[in-house]
């Protein structure tokens, strides 16, 4: 990574899609959750970003991204 993510500003972001993933799971509950894609990938991005700075992403993020897997297959 050529830029130095701060703490604050991971910490930051990870609440944001922390919030993100937790509201589309809950709308998106036992349904189709595809209809959220162009959401869903920009926490993928997001959750990678944080991966690589070193910083542990959220819980609901995470498990959001494993549901969105298994769905596409």
């Amino acid at each position: 990574m050529a830029q130095i993510m701060t703490m604050e500003f991971a910490e930051a972001m990870n609440e944001v899609v922390r919030e993100l993933a937790e509201e589309i799971a809950w709308r998106y509950e036992g349904g189709d959750m595809m209809a959220a894609s162009p959401a869903i990938e920009k926490i993928a991005k997001t959750v990678a970003v944080l991966k690589e700075a070193r910083y542990e992403p959220s819980e609901a993020a995470v498990n959001l991204l494993a549901q969105y897997k298994r769905q596409q297959n």
